[in-house]
Protein backbone atom coordinates (compact mmCIF):
# COMPACT_ATOMS: atom_id res chain seq x y z
CA UNK A 1 0.00 0.00 0.00
CA UNK A 2 2.99 2.50 0.86
CA UNK A 3 4.40 1.60 -2.22
CA UNK A 4 1.36 2.83 -4.61
CA UNK A 5 0.61 6.11 -2.51
CA UNK A 6 4.49 6.91 -3.36
CA UNK A 7 3.99 5.80 -7.00
CA UNK A 8 1.12 7.92 -7.39
CA UNK A 9 2.56 10.94 -4.94
CA UNK A 10 5.53 10.80 -7.75
CA UNK A 11 3.56 10.87 -10.83
CA UNK A 12 1.30 13.75 -9.34
CA UNK A 13 4.79 15.67 -8.65
CA UNK A 14 6.29 15.37 -11.95
CA UNK A 15 3.00 16.22 -13.41
CA UNK A 16 2.99 19.98 -11.40
CA UNK A 17 6.87 20.00 -12.84
CA UNK A 18 5.95 19.73 -16.18
CA UNK A 19 3.04 21.92 -16.11
CA UNK A 20 5.37 24.50 -14.94
CA UNK A 21 7.55 24.45 -17.56
CA UNK A 22 7.60 27.73 -20.26
CA UNK A 23 5.44 26.69 -23.16
CA UNK A 24 7.08 27.85 -26.70
CA UNK A 25 4.74 28.56 -29.69
CA UNK A 26 6.43 29.03 -32.77
CA UNK A 27 4.78 32.27 -34.41
CA UNK A 28 7.05 32.21 -37.59
CA UNK A 29 9.46 29.84 -39.82
CA UNK A 30 9.64 30.44 -43.17
CA UNK A 31 12.43 30.03 -46.00
CA UNK A 32 13.27 33.36 -47.97
CA UNK A 33 13.85 33.96 -51.40
CA UNK A 34 13.60 30.33 -52.38
CA UNK A 35 17.07 29.51 -50.94
CA UNK A 36 18.07 25.94 -50.42
CA UNK A 37 19.65 26.39 -47.27
CA UNK A 38 21.38 23.01 -47.70
CA UNK A 39 24.00 24.99 -50.00
CA UNK A 40 25.55 26.49 -46.66
CA UNK A 41 28.47 24.80 -44.80
CA UNK A 42 29.04 27.72 -42.80
CA UNK A 43 27.91 30.34 -40.61
CA UNK A 44 28.25 33.67 -38.47
CA UNK A 45 26.43 34.93 -35.21
CA UNK A 46 26.21 38.75 -35.04
CA UNK A 47 28.69 40.16 -32.60
CA UNK A 48 27.59 41.59 -29.58
CA UNK A 49 29.39 45.28 -30.13
CA UNK A 50 27.69 45.19 -33.57
CA UNK A 51 24.11 43.67 -32.79
CA UNK A 52 24.11 46.13 -29.47
CA UNK A 53 24.03 49.38 -31.63
CA UNK A 54 20.73 48.57 -33.83
CA UNK A 55 18.09 49.55 -30.23
CA UNK A 56 14.60 49.22 -31.32
CA UNK A 57 11.14 50.01 -29.60
CA UNK A 58 10.16 47.15 -27.91
CA UNK A 59 13.47 45.48 -28.76
CA UNK A 60 14.78 44.51 -25.05
CA UNK A 61 18.08 45.70 -24.19
CA UNK A 62 20.43 42.69 -23.49
CA UNK A 63 23.66 42.24 -21.53
CA UNK A 64 26.37 41.17 -23.09
CA UNK A 65 26.08 37.32 -20.81
CA UNK A 66 22.27 36.83 -22.03
CA UNK A 67 23.12 37.67 -25.73
CA UNK A 68 25.67 35.29 -25.15
CA UNK A 69 22.96 32.69 -23.98
CA UNK A 70 20.96 32.71 -26.89
CA UNK A 71 23.61 33.40 -29.35
CA UNK A 72 24.78 29.48 -27.71
CA UNK A 73 21.11 27.98 -28.45
CA UNK A 74 21.30 29.53 -31.88
CA UNK A 75 24.83 28.07 -32.42
CA UNK A 76 24.17 24.81 -30.98
CA UNK A 77 21.22 24.15 -33.32
CA UNK A 78 23.11 24.85 -36.44
CA UNK A 79 26.10 22.72 -35.42
CA UNK A 80 23.20 19.67 -34.39
CA UNK A 81 22.41 20.68 -38.63
CA UNK A 82 26.16 19.92 -39.70
CA UNK A 83 27.01 23.48 -40.26
CA UNK A 84 30.48 25.28 -38.90
CA UNK A 85 30.74 28.46 -37.35
CA UNK A 86 32.92 30.85 -39.66
CA UNK A 87 33.42 34.19 -39.02
CA UNK A 88 33.98 35.43 -42.45
CA UNK A 89 30.53 33.08 -43.46
CA UNK A 90 27.93 34.59 -46.52
CA UNK A 91 25.21 32.92 -43.94
CA UNK A 92 25.37 35.79 -40.97
CA UNK A 93 22.67 35.34 -38.14
CA UNK A 94 21.31 38.17 -36.49
CA UNK A 95 18.60 38.08 -33.62
CA UNK A 96 16.91 40.17 -31.60
CA UNK A 97 14.61 39.52 -28.36
CA UNK A 98 11.05 41.65 -28.22
CA UNK A 99 9.24 42.01 -25.23
CA UNK A 100 5.69 42.82 -24.79
CA UNK A 101 3.47 43.75 -21.61
CA UNK A 102 0.03 42.59 -21.93
CA UNK A 103 -3.14 41.65 -19.87
CA UNK A 104 -5.91 39.72 -19.77
CA UNK A 105 -9.24 41.01 -18.29
CA UNK A 106 -12.06 38.49 -17.23
CA UNK A 107 -15.12 40.24 -15.50
CA UNK A 108 -17.74 37.42 -14.72
CA UNK A 109 -21.31 38.47 -13.49
CA UNK A 110 -24.03 36.33 -11.92
CA UNK A 111 -26.93 36.80 -10.12
CA UNK A 112 -27.23 37.56 -6.44
CA UNK A 113 -30.52 37.52 -5.54
CA UNK A 114 -34.75 38.11 -6.97
CA UNK A 115 -36.66 41.23 -6.20
CA UNK A 116 -40.07 41.31 -6.29
CA UNK A 117 -42.91 43.83 -8.14
CA UNK A 118 -43.41 46.98 -6.80
CA UNK A 119 -44.66 50.46 -7.95
CA UNK A 120 -48.58 52.13 -7.98
CA UNK A 121 -50.98 50.56 -10.41
CA UNK A 122 -48.82 48.35 -11.82
CA UNK A 123 -46.38 50.73 -13.12
CA UNK A 124 -42.45 50.44 -11.73
CA UNK A 125 -40.63 47.04 -10.90
CA UNK A 126 -41.71 43.74 -12.51
CA UNK A 127 -39.41 42.19 -10.63
CA UNK A 128 -35.83 40.44 -12.19
CA UNK A 129 -32.36 39.86 -10.59
CA UNK A 130 -29.59 41.75 -9.33
CA UNK A 131 -26.30 41.02 -10.26
CA UNK A 132 -23.16 40.86 -8.83
CA UNK A 133 -19.37 40.57 -10.77
CA UNK A 134 -16.08 40.47 -10.03
CA UNK A 135 -13.32 41.45 -12.48
CA UNK A 136 -9.42 39.65 -12.35
CA UNK A 137 -6.82 41.37 -14.30
CA UNK A 138 -3.73 39.29 -14.98
CA UNK A 139 -0.46 41.51 -16.57
CA UNK A 140 2.17 39.44 -18.23
CA UNK A 141 5.02 39.85 -20.69
CA UNK A 142 5.48 38.09 -23.35
CA UNK A 143 8.98 37.61 -25.06
CA UNK A 144 9.40 37.07 -28.13
CA UNK A 145 13.32 35.76 -30.13
CA UNK A 146 13.47 36.19 -33.16
CA UNK A 147 16.24 35.07 -35.75
CA UNK A 148 16.81 36.38 -39.19
CA UNK A 149 19.42 34.66 -41.41
CA UNK A 150 20.89 36.98 -43.97
CA UNK A 151 23.54 35.80 -47.14
CA UNK A 152 25.42 38.95 -47.06
CA UNK A 153 27.19 37.48 -50.81
CA UNK A 154 23.90 38.02 -52.30
CA UNK A 155 22.33 40.48 -50.18
CA UNK A 156 19.41 38.97 -49.34
CA UNK A 157 17.21 37.78 -46.40
CA UNK A 158 17.07 34.03 -46.63
CA UNK A 159 15.47 32.58 -43.21
CA UNK A 160 13.14 33.97 -40.56
CA UNK A 161 11.65 32.26 -37.34
CA UNK A 162 10.29 33.74 -34.45
CA UNK A 163 9.39 32.05 -31.01
CA UNK A 164 6.97 33.33 -28.36
CA UNK A 165 6.77 32.53 -24.42
CA UNK A 166 4.70 33.63 -21.59
CA UNK A 167 7.05 35.37 -19.30
CA UNK A 168 7.07 36.42 -15.69
CA UNK A 169 7.18 40.53 -15.49
CA UNK A 170 9.10 39.66 -11.80
CA UNK A 171 11.28 36.94 -13.81
CA UNK A 172 13.77 36.69 -16.91
CA UNK A 173 14.97 33.36 -17.45
CA UNK A 174 17.82 34.41 -19.82
CA UNK A 175 20.38 32.36 -17.59
CA UNK A 176 18.39 29.51 -17.74
CA UNK A 177 20.36 27.72 -20.45
CA UNK A 178 17.52 24.47 -20.38
CA UNK A 179 14.77 26.85 -21.23
CA UNK A 180 17.03 28.25 -23.73
CA UNK A 181 17.86 25.03 -25.58
CA UNK A 182 13.91 24.30 -25.39
CA UNK A 183 12.91 27.71 -27.09
CA UNK A 184 15.78 27.53 -29.66
CA UNK A 185 14.79 23.50 -30.61
CA UNK A 186 11.26 25.18 -31.10
CA UNK A 187 12.51 27.85 -33.30
CA UNK A 188 14.24 25.57 -35.27
CA UNK A 189 11.71 23.44 -35.37
CA UNK A 190 10.49 23.96 -39.07
CA UNK A 191 13.94 25.00 -40.31
CA UNK A 192 14.80 22.79 -43.97
CA UNK A 193 17.94 21.20 -42.56
CA UNK A 194 17.62 18.72 -40.11
CA UNK A 195 19.41 18.02 -37.49
CA UNK A 196 22.00 15.03 -38.22
CA UNK A 197 22.19 11.64 -36.23
CA UNK A 198 25.36 10.69 -34.67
Amino acid sequence: MKKIILFALGIVVITLMTGCAGTYKLENSQVLNQTNLSLYRTFAITPYAQAAQGVQKGRAVLSEMDYNNLANGIRMQMISRGYTEYPASNLVIAFGLFMERDADVTTNLYPAYPYGGFGWRGRGFRGGYAYQGYTTARVYKEGIWVVDMIDTQRQVHVFSAAVSAEMDPRQQTLKDIGEIQKASSVLFKKFPVKPIRR
